[in-house]
């Protein structure tokens, strides 16, 4: 302090300006140092375990399971994790339901399929005997219609032999009648 009388011996009040000063700068730095200690600590108890709780979070479509969080006491960031840990064990739950539904429905998917494929071979067997059916029916008519086709001009020649022997048998045999059965017999042949 600066003295206005002089009564106060110069070394004294430098000694005090000195001690001032000195107490000065080492309540600065007990300042900072508590500061320092202060950004320390909150950095430690909040920020690190929000940058956690994010990092985490954002990593969550990643994780086939979600991993739950360790709680370590009781604050507010501790509150926080042990309400995602109540909805990543929810998820975690309906994960496995879904995934056993999941199996089901493809147990189901690959039963039907089989049912599917062996109803389709029925179908092919079925579809293949309609057709050698069908082929054997028209087979058939085709033999029938060719059989009587045959069997028209057969029974009209065997008719006019017919009539030709009677014919020769009575002995009365009519040279016209006989060449007119001889012809339709030719013209058949």
């Amino acid at each position: 302090f600066p003295s206005h009388d002089n009564t106060v011996p110069k070394t004294l009040e430098n000694m005090l300006l000195t001690f001032f000063r000195a107490t000065a700068i080492f309540t600065l730095f007990i300042f900072i140092g508590e500061i320092w200690i202060i950004i320390y600590t909150v950095n430690k108890e909040a920020i690190e375990p929000i940058k956690v709780l994010t990092e985490k979070i954002e990593n969550l479509h990643t994780q086939k399971k979600y991993q739950l969080f360790e709680i370590n006491g009781e604050d507010e960031i501790e509150y926080v994790k042990s309400s995602f840990n109540k909805i990543f064990n929810y998820l975690n739950e309906k994960e496995t339901e879904l995934s056993t539904y999941q199996k089901l429905l493809e147990e189901k998917v690959s039963q039907r399929t089989n049912e599917l494929n062996r109803a389709i071979k029925t179908a092919e067997t079925a579809r293949t005997n309609a057709i050698y059916t069908e082929k054997l029916a028209y087979l058939g008519e085709m033999a029938t219609g060719i059989a009587h086709e045959i069997n028209n001009p057969l029974t009209i020649i065997h008719l006019n032999l017919t009539m030709l022997e009677k014919m020769i048998q009575k002995k009365d045999l009519d040279r016209e009648k006989a060449l007119k059965a001889s012809e339709k017999i030719n013209s058949i042949a």
